[in-house]
């Protein structure tokens, strides 16, 4: 619904907005990537950069778990 796509399109800007701001330091030279995939009824979003963070982010609970970081 209308609902949902708000929210899910308002947490992939933030994702990809803090990728370029706080990850790549806003270094033009470093990439952002986005993959989308839909498994099992499932929707999961990946944004990367080139310091990157996995967090894996429940949208019925916002529950977050970082999975890997990397600091350089």
């Amino acid at each position: 619904d209308a609902d949902e796509s708000y929210w899910l399109v308002s947490a992939c800007r933030e994702a990809v907005a803090n990728a370029v701001l706080h990850g790549n330091r806003q270094d033009p030279d470093r990439d952002v990537s986005i993959a989308f995939s839909i498994a099992g009824g499932e929707l999961t979003i990946r944004v990367e950069d080139e310091r990157w963070k996995i967090v894996r982010l429940d949208l019925e609970s916002e529950e977050r778990e970082v999975l890997s970081w990397k600091s350089s």
